[in-house]
């Protein structure tokens, strides 16, 4: 007996399901334990920024920031 786990990883959500396999006499018999799948809301501002054509997630400004601050401080580092 067998158990195989398969996982769907999407940008907005994430699906499992759970299967034991069994092999008798040559034959191969499957049944599935259980599924589900989450959904990753989406925050109000995403989707209507993403709309208008300004896709850009609150994260990836976030990382853009944090560049620019990591940056600015080399910069600082070599005046010295």
């Amino acid at each position: 007996m067998k158990k195989i786990l398969g996982l769907d990883l999407g940008s907005a959500s994430i699906g499992w399901a759970l299967i034991s396999e069994k092999e008798a006499n040559g034959d191969i018999s499957r049944e599935i334990l259980g599924l589900g799948s989450r959904i990753i809301p989406y925050e109000g501002t995403e989707g209507k920024d993403f709309e208008k054509g300004t896709g850009e997630s609150r994260n990836s400004i976030r990382t853009q920031m944090r560049t620019i601050q990591g940056y600015d401080r080399y910069q600082l580092r070599e005046n010295i």
